[in-house]
């Protein structure tokens, strides 16, 4: 089955930490698409829970750095973090609730 996003160097920041954290959000997000194809909510709900662990954790590493290098943009990045995670949620109580049907639309 092909992968829906693949690492490749147009991804990469040259920030070892940064770079570590999207290829570990690639991963989940292709493990996703996988569960997501197979109609199996229960693993695409562990998915979902666990990627947002792990992008909660990535937006706060991004946050930090980006502040420590007093970067300008930094409240609108963080307003992209925030409707992300917001959309991330509202999708995971949707497939909760049995209210969202599991096909390849999902993530086209």
């Amino acid at each position: 089955m092909k992968s829906l996003m693949e690492w490749n160097s147009l991804l990469a920041t040259d920030h070892g930490e940064i770079d570590g954290e999207h290829q570990a959000m690639i991963d989940l997000l292709n493990q996703l698409h996988t569960a997501i194809l197979a109609e199996n909510p229960t693993r695409v709900s562990n998915l979902l829970e666990q990627f947002s662990c792990v992008a909660m954790q990535h937006f706060a590493t991004e946050e930090r750095l980006m502040s420590e290098v007093s970067y300008p943009h930094l409240e609108r990045h963080k307003a992209q973090h925030d409707e992300f995670a917001e959309r991330a949620q509202n999708l995971h109580e949707e497939i909760l609730l049995g209210r969202l049907v599991l096909n390849a639309q999902l993530t086209e």
